[in-house]
């Protein structure tokens, strides 16, 4: 479950952040996570927040922020939703296709008082 390793992970930024800003106390952590980012979310809320009640910000809550998956064809420059493993371009069928957007995850802020 490579959904606890990322929470983790999560808990030694947010570690590292709140000495380096000298924060009190952790009131949120906002993430942003894409569609296509390849984290399983429910699995990742619960590690998460499990992770967050056992540390020191126990109080503290996780927002995650989803962004959709974008992607955009090369051949007619069309942006579209895609949907399934294999990327098709919706207007001309073309298979010469990138993602632009979904593939995120990161921490986007932390509210702090």
């Amino acid at each position: 479950m490579h959904e606890l390793s990322l929470a983790q992970s999560v808990l030694e930024i947010v570690d590292k952040e709140m000495t380096r800003h000298n924060g009190k106390e952790l009131k949120a952590v906002t993430l942003t996570v894409g569609e296509r980012a390849g984290v399983e979310l429910n699995t990742f809320r619960t590690a998460i927040d499990a992770v967050l009640r056992s540390s020191r910000w126990h109080d503290a809550v996780a927002k995650i922020d989803i962004v959709p998956s974008r992607a955009q064809c090369i051949a007619c420059g069309v942006e579209f939703h895609p949907c399934g493993a294999v990327i098709e371009c919706p207007e001309c069928g073309s298979g010469a296709c990138g993602i632009i957007a979904g593939m995120e995850f990161r921490v986007s802020s932390l509210t702090i008082e």
